[in-house]
């Protein structure tokens, strides 16, 4: 994939993610080019932005690196963080990224000086375990997943509506036939790219062994077709079976109605309104 078009993308979602959360976190996978997506974020700055790096990384080595992507931004160390929130205007508005910074304390005070700050927590996956970014993520509201092939952005939808994870998990397992055909009605569509629009629609993150045995079944079913497109297998409707999706997909629909309507009409479901 071209790497400017990649880049596009990544940038649409970051700046889709800062209307809900001033506070990111973004995970980024071994072969994804940190400095161009650090480059794009600061150069995409407001007139009245200031640019801010923190990091634990060599001084002279970031200045350097920084200057080849034609950004400037004032980079201090984590250990400075309160001293420069001391002596900050507060008045001041700040476009800051976080480098690899586990402690976030005085990030959040970053965050409390100007209510129009916003910060971009970056962390190679590679050098974090499971409990560490288990903790990163209980510590932000919004993450973006960067991999060489896809970005996913984490959905606040269903913690809106209050729905136990659990509930959502198993509505997309029992159902997940349904969903990926009514996917690839919309649009032909990789395993990946599935597995993407999943986790950003449901919050539930499906792993290749889940779903690409279930493309393999819809086609030898009959149901789908596969193509190879720049070495990515694309799966779409077979010919002639259009007409055929759209009975299974109304039938799974009169069905859903039935079983709304049934406990609805229940007492347990009164009681529920």
């Amino acid at each position: 994939m071209n790497e400017n078009v990649l880049n596009d993308n990544i940038d649409t979602i970051i700046q889709r993610s800062f209307l809900e959360s001033r506070h990111m976190l973004f995970l980024y996978a071994r072969g994804v080019n940190r400095d161009l997506i650090q480059a794009s974020f600061f150069s995409s700055a407001k007139k009245d932005e200031n640019l801010l790096y923190i990091s634990e990384e060599e001084f002279e080595l970031v200045r350097s690196r920084f200057n080849r992507l034609n950004v400037s931004p004032l980079i201090i160390q984590p250990r400075e963080i309160k001293f420069f929130v001391k002596d900050v205007n507060k008045d001041k508005r700040f476009r800051i990224i976080v480098e690899g910074v586990f402690e976030h304390t005085d990030i959040h005070h970053l965050l409390n000086l100007n209510k129009n700050n916003i910060v971009l927590c970056m962390y190679k996956l590679g050098m974090l375990n499971a409990k560490q970014i288990a903790e990163l993520v209980e510590m932000h509201k919004k993450l973006i997943l960067n991999t060489p092939n896809v970005t996913i952005l984490s959905s606040s939808s269903f913690k809106d509506l209050n729905i136990e994870y659990s509930m959502i998990e198993r509505f997309v397992k029992e159902y997940l036939d349904i969903i990926v055909l009514s996917l690839i009605a919309s649009r032909p569509m990789c395993g990946i790219e599935i597995l993407d629009v999943i986790h950003r629609e449901f919050n539930v993150l499906l792993s290749p062994g889940t779903i690409y045995p279930l493309l393999n079944k819809l086609k030898n079913d009959g149901l789908l077709e596969r193509e190879y497109v720049i070495k990515k297998k694309i799966y779409k409707i077979a010919r002639g079976n259009e007409k055929n999706i759209r009975n299974i997909l109304d039938k799974h629909m009169i069905a859903n109605e039935f079983l709304n309507d049934f406990l609805k009409s229940t007492a347990l479901g009164e009681n529920t309104k």
